[in-house]
């Protein structure tokens, strides 16, 4: 991808048509899972437009460049604009968008790098609860249980009805993603919703299957 355009001349170029391909190219970067395109693709999170730097998160979260995950934390920056209210949630909004902070959480539990930890852990105190859930999910990747009461809450069907803006199909992705990641913490706090989960009290057959397979891994 870098030697098929003129890639540095789309960077400052500010037509929004340059803007839109060097996006197309950096998520075409990311698909490759190539840490190849790791140097490039650290230097879009400089880019002024919020869609460059989103896309270039991504990618080198699909790549696990590890270098990445410094800039990639001090993206959520709390320490120079970002403060702690009386309640204990922390707003990010006099920073970036809730979107960015969200794509930086998942990009660092998928580059692994534990010195992103205590990072992910403050995280968990977000006022936005998809953040909540995937810095929890971000942790349990590198081994970290901070988030685990979280992880056994997505667990639970009955959780998710203080949340009437998450559809089924949502709900259903969260929990086979919850499963999926409970394996990495091996908890015995998950194993009365697991059973649940893989019950005939259960409707939906994917999540059954799912939660079978986990308790035979985590307890049998």
């Amino acid at each position: 991808y870098k030697s098929s355009i003129d890639y540095e001349k789309s960077i400052s170029d500010d037509d929004e048509d340059k803007y839109n391909l060097r996006s197309y190219l950096i998520v075409a970067m990311g698909k490759t899972k190539d840490d190849y395109y790791g140097e490039v693709l650290l230097s879009a999170l400089d880019s002024d437009s919020p869609v460059i730097r989103l896309s270039a998160i991504q990618s080198l979260g699909e790549i696990q460049y590890k270098p990445a995950a410094v800039k990639i934390s001090e993206i959520i920056n709390f320490t120079s604009c970002c403060k702690e209210i009386e309640s204990g949630f922390i707003s990010v909004k006099c920073c970036i968008d809730d979107i960015e902070v969200l794509t930086a959480v998942i990009a660092l539990g998928k580059i692994g790098d534990r010195n992103s930890i205590p990072l992910l852990v403050k995280m968990l105190n977000h006022e936005q609860p998809n953040i909540i859930w995937d810095s929890a999910i971000a942790l349990a990747k590198m081994g970290d249980d901070s988030g685990k009461a979280i992880i056994n809450d997505l667990l639970d069907r009955k959780f998710y009805h203080n949340y009437k803006n998450i559809n089924e199909e949502e709900m259903i992705n969260t929990i086979l993603v919850a499963v999926q990641i409970s394996l990495e913490l091996k908890d015995p706090i998950f194993k009365e919703n697991l059973n649940y989960l893989a019950s005939s009290l259960e409707s939906n057959l994917d999540i059954r299957n799912a939660a079978k397979m986990t308790i035979e891994k985590i307890y049998n």
